[in-house]
């Protein structure tokens, strides 16, 4: 469930939930219902997808057969999404997984340890946690993001509500730019000081995130 509290921004995150859950809900149902399901889910995500895998350096041809991979697979799958997270972050975990399995068939181990953990990650499993109220010493990783991001969105719900849509929701910097009426370099400043900021909040995870004692 998201944290933010910004209307505005809440609003079109709660939207777009609805509508991918529905879209999910249709593909699996079987049948026609869910042709149109999956066409209209690839509509809404294929570009974010594409822009995903372009920034982790894959090449056009690459990103055009992890974006067929990532969608067959959730055709597959689609009984298994029960909204204990949001599409977007559901969605978003296949092509991840897609894009590291090819990584992998490719190159060796070393190569990959860039991709993960990575800042969407840690992105996307916030986005599955609940907030907590008490931390210790021995709490995990998904304890201690969720705690810290809790207090960033208390602090800065307007960052915290673009990160959302930046990261779980996987709009394009031109999506965001439009949105936020700021120029695309402006757009791509205040996300840069916005990821900043949260990696500040999150400092005290740091150990966790690096597998640390």
């Amino acid at each position: 469930m998201s944290l933010s509290i910004n209307p505005k921004l809440s609003a079109t995150i709660a939207a777009n939930y609805e509508r991918a859950a529905a879209l999910l809900a249709m593909i699996a149902s079987g049948g026609k219902t869910a042709d149109h399901g999956l066409e209209a889910l690839f509509k809404m995500y294929a570009g974010r997808m594409r822009a995903y895998f372009k920034k982790h350096r894959l090449s056009d041809e690459d990103a055009s057969n992890l974006i067929q991979e990532t969608f067959t697979k959730v055709n597959r799958s689609a009984q298994q999404f029960k909204g204990d997270s949001s599409p977007s972050a559901w969605i978003r975990s296949i092509a991840r997984k897609c894009m590291l399995d090819q990584i992998r068939s490719t190159k060796d181990k070393a190569s990959i340890d860039e991709f993960e953990p990575d800042f969407d990650a840690i992105m996307q499993l916030q986005s599955t946690c609940q907030s907590q109220t008490k931390f210790n010493r021995d709490e995990d990783i998904t304890d201690c993001v969720s705690r810290y991001f809790s207090i960033f969105v208390k602090d800065s719900p307007e960052r915290a509500s673009t990160l959302e849509l930046a990261v779980i929701e996987g709009w394009t910097m031109k999506e965001l730019a439009e949105f936020l009426k700021r120029s695309p370099t402006a757009t791509r400043e205040y996300i840069s000081q916005c990821r900043i900021r949260l990696r500040e909040y999150l400092l005290p995870c740091a150990d966790l995130v690096r597998g640390e004692t």
